[in-house]
């Protein structure tokens, strides 16, 4: 879903006069997407598993 708004983005910026265009956009936009979402999965799996320990420590 990112990197297909990464490209419509970059369609977008055709038809933009001053604005270049350029496929390496199209890589940062979906690395920088694909790291939020590395970053988030590992948050929940972090809460997740703290919130398991909690659960053990108080029973």
């Amino acid at each position: 879903m990112c990197v297909g708004y990464a490209f419509s983005d970059k369609i977008h910026q055709l038809v933009v006069p001053g604005i270049g265009v350029q496929l390496s956009d199209v890589i940062i936009d979906s690395y920088g997407a694909g790291v939020g979402m590395l970053l988030q999965t590992l948050f929940v799996a972090f809460r997740s598993n703290r919130n398991k320990n909690k659960v053990v420590e108080n029973s």
